[in-house]
């Protein structure tokens, strides 16, 4: 099983110890269908924050104030997109005379994901999934800074392409058939994201705080932490998955700036082909991360994955889904297996 209370120390310590140069702390948590990935993302996230939403609770209590104070850095420090072009007029047409996505880019990996400047100020960032899986850029939201969550998952379902996609495949049957396989997914957007992400994970905030030893206490850390948020640090929103509609749903999550631990968590983030094999440099380039990668037997997956179709209404029973998933998520179990990136930096974990 996964030793969660591990983790979360080992993330906030490392939270702690960057706290000097880096705003924030990436965790990668990567398996194959039926691992339990998000399971234990949410965990992580779930368990990260109720230390610090008790540590503030405390620290009001004794203190008769918040300890939390912002601050601003330079507009060239949160400019997380000035590598991103600007969506060309043709593409834009083209865009909206195909209700939000290109057909002629749907399979195209090397697509450039470009940017549209919108109506209310936001910029909307579009990779070859078009719309669906795009990622919306905006100013902070002044509620957001009265329920800070310091930690925040970051899934890669949104980024699923949709089913309008798939119908532009050059082979659309097998591609609905397929779907959850690399292909499938809008890899050129989810890999912008990253790159966003760890641009702000890079910015390092104006303060007299030091590096902080490892094995300090929580306490220790989290009084660094509330004295150095960033309130200019834009909102990322991204897609999520919506089941019922079986297809992504726009600017369903929102990273708001006071998120200090981002849990990035799916099946292709160590995948070592086309869009999906810079992730991993990208995200060492912080020099703030964690990488964990979930090792578990096929039968273990089988088994869950069958029950996660039946109950979920994709299949009329256990035997169903078992030939639904030998059918795609087993073949994506073992490409993955086959391809993923090998470092030092990777912490094997089980999850059976």
């Amino acid at each position: 099983m996964v030793d969660l209370d591990r983790i979360v120390d080992d993330t906030i310590q490392l939270l702690g110890k960057n706290m000097a140069k880096n705003y924030r702390v990436i965790v990668l948590l990567v398996g194959p269908p039926g691992s339990g990935k998000s399971t234990v993302a949410q965990s992580l996230c779930d368990a990260i924050n109720a230390k610090y939403t008790s540590y503030l609770s405390n620290f009001t209590g004794k203190h008769g104030e918040s300890p939390i104070k912002y601050q601003q850095v330079h507009e060239d420090e949160v400019n997380i997109l000035k590598n991103v072009n600007e969506i060309s007029v043709p593409l834009q047409k083209y865009l909206v005379e195909n209700d939000g996505i290109m057909p002629q880019c749907v399979e195209d990996v090397k697509f450039e994901p470009v940017k549209i400047q919108a109506n209310d100020g936001s910029t909307v960032v579009i990779g070859r999934g078009g719309l669906p899986n795009s990622v919306k850029i905006a100013a902070n939201e002044s509620e957001l800074f009265s329920n800070i969550e310091l930690s925040q998952v970051v899934p890669m379902d949104g980024f699923h392409l949709s089913r309008n996609c798939l119908d532009n495949f050059t082979d659309p049957v097998e591609a609905h058939k397929r779907r959850g396989s690399p292909m499938t997914f809008d890899s050129n957007n989810f890999l912008q994201l990253c790159k966003a992400l760890c641009e702000t994970a890079k910015i390092t905030a104006r303060n007299n705080v030091g590096t902080i030893e490892q094995n300090n206490s929580i306490e220790t850390v989290f009084d660094a932490v509330s004295s150095t948020f960033i309130s200019n640090i834009p909102c990322i929103c991204i897609p999520g998955f919506n089941h019922a509609l079986k297809d992504p749903s726009t600017a369903a999550l929102t990273i708001p700036s006071q998120s200090r631990i981002l849990i990035l968590e799916g099946l292709y983030l160590l995948y070592d082909k086309e869009n999906w094999a810079n992730i991993h440099k990208i995200v060492e380039g912080t020099a703030s991360y964690l990488i964990y990668n979930i090792d578990i037997s096929e039968s273990v997956l089988q088994d869950r994955v069958a029950k996660r179709h039946l109950k979920s209404g994709l299949v009329s029973s256990y035997e169903e889904g078992v030939k639904k998933f030998q059918g795609n998520d087993l073949l994506n179990a073992r490409d993955i297996k086959s391809n993923t990136i090998k470092a030092h930096s990777v912490i094997t974990i089980t999850n059976d």
